[in-house]
């Protein structure tokens, strides 16, 4: 699981190597604020460079950046095979991770260019499941991040609308007195509610704590999070955007020590 987490970081990068992934990260988190396209090709072999593209690790969630790269590319349609062009030089694993995200563009433009270039079958396949007509997924932790990313490339209240429809899955109310996220759910005898129970958990506990802080950093997930507030009619997913839109208030009232309010703030 790594909500929020980029790229991975490794004990004995350089200081310059830290700062260079920094500055990418805060780039793609802050596209929709600024769309750039023209730096897209140069940005992605940054990513290529500095490990965005292709994390090693076993553990390492699937398609990282893809979902960013995509919809980066679904808003730039007719520049994809000038990109794809571009692009081809990088290394065999990262081309083929941007080959996923034309995939996931999902536009007539990157079909045909996957197609001519011997990739139909990934053309003519499947949709990717966040991007799929049928939306009854079983959710993993690391939609989330895929999720986020759509939100990164575009702004759109759709991918943060589907996050906090994840709050619903909450075994309590919130405690209004309090600025306190989710506890784990108590276990029964039921050994198949406590498998349902944990699951929703390990689901529920990264959505509410990505969401609070992005809401910290983005004025825009703030809206967003009080505009459905405004018309969500779930009683139990509307006390939890209710929470995190007043604890992301008061962290932006009281940042910690040292920080912006819009700063990073590290999760609970």
């Amino acid at each position: 699981m790594s909500v929020l987490s980029l790229t991975p970081c490794f004990a004995d990068e350089t200081a310059e190597t830290r700062q260079a992934k920094q500055a990418l990260g805060k780039w793609i988190m802050t596209y929709y604020q600024n769309p750039a396209p023209a730096e897209f090709v140069e940005k992605v072999k940054q990513m290529s460079a500095l490990g965005f593209l292709n994390d090693p690790r076993p553990n390492a969630r699937p398609d990282a950046n893809v979902m960013f790269l995509g919809k980066v590319m679904e808003a730039n349609a007719q520049q994809i095979p000038q990109w794809m062009d571009a692009l081809a030089g990088l290394p065999e694993a990262d081309f083929k991770v941007v080959k996923r995200a034309v995939w996931y563009s999902g536009t007539e433009t990157g079909k045909a260019w996957l197609i001519d270039h011997g990739e139909a079958k990934l053309a003519n396949g499947p949709r990717p499941v966040l991007l799929a007509k049928q939306r009854a997924i079983q959710m993993q932790p690391y939609h989330l991040d895929q999720l986020w990313e759509w939100f990164f490339a575009t702004g759109s209240d759709v991918p943060v609308t589907r996050i906090a429809s994840l709050f619903s899955l909450a075994h309590e109310p919130p405690n209004a007195k309090t600025l306190q996220l989710i506890s784990p759910p108590p276990r029964s005898d039921d050994k198949r509610q406590n498998q349902i129970q944990l699951y929703n958990f390990l689901l529920l506990r990264p959505a509410l704590w990505s969401t609070t802080s992005l809401a910290v950093q983005h004025d825009r997930v703030l809206t967003i999070l009080k505009q459905l507030q405004q018309k969500e009619n779930n009683p139990r997913m509307n006390a939890w955007v209710g929470q995190v839109i007043r604890i992301a208030e008061a962290r932006r009232d009281t940042p910690p020590a040292g920080k912006n309010a819009t700063d990073d703030v590290p999760l609970p």
